[in-house]
């Protein structure tokens, strides 16, 4: 379908649906090129599908690189709060006859602090909401990804449309030629015909060089040289029944379990709690062993050893508690935003699908009743019996509706990604989050002394 005449719906709308939506798509990946080996000089082709999108996608896109970063940042947080945990030891020297010498030790005990522990919690709590916060982009910028996908599909579609409509006024063009040639109509319906047609054949040439504005902008963002051919598969979101008629009250339970957003506003929420018991704790700040040197030159005595805590209360203490609750309540209340955000994009997607079955319907028997309309005028032209005008309204007419069957199907192909995304449905089921007991690995000390890499990291949380 690729290497026939292109045609334009309007170049104005092209540029408007398909250009800047490429220029705003920003893969930034690496393609995989299936190569012809049997011939000399084999022609590398880079196929663009659902499946390969989403490989190419999520390998190399910026956004997600700068987030799976900020999950390893909040894993390290969660070892550093492991290391406050652990003992340390202050030792003090003096100075006696030209020599020095132990004159204290002081060992710091922080893991008696409550509010240590409390911060190691809401470390790991931070870590969780930042794990499902990469996995929200990850699907987030997949489900664009997909979108613009699914506009170029229709894009090629309503290519076939154009084109039928250009093969149609030649055929008219050529009926019209034979019957001026055997005197049966005036010369004017033939300039009438051949001026439809031209101005068609203007809109290939359009088309086409729009075409390969598009292919050279891919190109360019894909790193690719001018030996790779791109290739667009052309295929739909699958249709699942079983969610597309239901009624979204009843599906809305469905997708709460399974949106990641509402695992991230959770995790958040109890981040914040132990935020709270940390200040209510936080009087509390220190823990030590101290043991002194017995005299000037002497050795620190651990027979005199002695154990301190220290407290703190400031006129900031309450304020702080009560800030920590408001915060708590902030969370609350991002979660109920969270539930109503996911109720109404369910509840759009399913009436636009429902809305858009029906409105696919019609227009494809609209469509088919046009192409009855113009085969019938075209032969009643044929023997005479209609005019010229009545063959070209038809042909237009039949045009339209291919048109807007189209533009049906496109916004159904959409709905039905964001209803996948919802629901984490078809390509996006292939999407994982990485798993915060993987990211640990090792003991306490291992992680604290030698933290995992970021590639590990990466491989962890990549997509299958």
């Amino acid at each position: 379908m690729e290497n026939r005449p292109n045609l334009q719906r309007g170049g104005d709308m092209f540029k408007r649906r398909i250009i800047p939506c490429v220029l705003a798509l920003g893969l930034g990946v690496q393609p995989v090129f299936a190569v012809d080996e049997m011939t000399p000089a084999a022609v590398k082709t880079v196929r663009v599908n659902p499946q390969s999108l989403q490989t190419l996608l999520l390998a190399q896109n910026n956004n997600l690189l700068q987030e799976l970063n900020n999950v390893y940042k909040a894993k390290v947080n969660v070892d550093l709060a492991r290391a406050q945990l652990l003992p340390s030891l202050n030792l003090g020297a003096g100075i006696s006859g030209g020599g020095f010498y132990l004159a204290s030790a002081v060992f710091l005990l922080p893991f008696l602090l409550p509010s240590n522990w409390i911060n190691l919690r809401e470390s790991q709590y931070l870590l969780n909401a930042e794990v499902k916060s990469y996995y929200i982009l990850q699907l987030n910028e997949y489900a664009s990804a997909y979108s613009v996908y699914m506009t170029i599909v229709g894009d090629f579609a309503l290519q076939d449309v154009l084109y039928s409509q250009y093969k149609n006024l030649l055929d008219i063009q050529n009926n019209v030629d034979l019957a001026v040639k055997l005197g049966l109509r005036p010369i004017t319906d033939l300039y009438s015909a051949q001026a439809q047609t031209s101005m068609m054949k203007t809109q290939v040439g359009q088309f086409e060089e729009l075409i390969a504005q598009e292919r050279a902008s891919i190109r360019q963002m894909l790193g690719l040289d001018l030996s790779v051919d791109i290739r667009f598969d052309l295929l739909h979101p699958d249709q699942v029944d079983r969610y597309e008629n239901a009624d979204a009250e009843s599906l809305l339970p469905e997708v709460l379990k399974k949106a990641p957003e509402m695992a991230q506003i959770d995790a958040l929420i109890l981040a914040a709690k132990a935020d709270k018991w940390s200040k209510v704790f936080s009087f509390f700040n220190g823990a030590t062993v101290s043991a002194q040197s017995s005299g000037q030159g002497g050795g620190v005595s651990f027979g005199r050893v002695a154990g301190e805590g220290s407290f703190n209360f400031g006129f900031g203490y309450f304020p702080n508690i009560t800030l920590s609750n408001l915060n708590i309540q902030d969370m609350y209340l991002r979660r109920q935003a969270v539930v109503q955000e996911q109720a109404q994009i369910l509840e759009s997607a399913l009436a636009s699908v429902r809305s858009t079955k029906l409105q696919l319907a019609s227009a494809t028997d609209a469509e088919n009743n046009f192409k009855r309309a113009y085969n019938a005028y075209l032969t009643q032209y044929t023997l005479g019996t209609t005019d010229l005008l009545h063959v070209l309204t038809a042909a237009n007419s039949l045009a339209q509706a291919s048109v807007t069957r189209l533009q049906a199907q496109i916004d159904l192909d959409s709905q039905r990604v964001t209803l996948n995304r919802s629901l984490i449905l078809d390509k996006f089921a292939g999407i994982r989050a990485c798993k915060v007991s993987q990211i640990g690995g090792g003991g306490v000390i291992r992680r604290i002394v030698h933290p995992n890499k970021l590639v590990p990291l990466m491989e962890l949380c990549r997509a299958k």
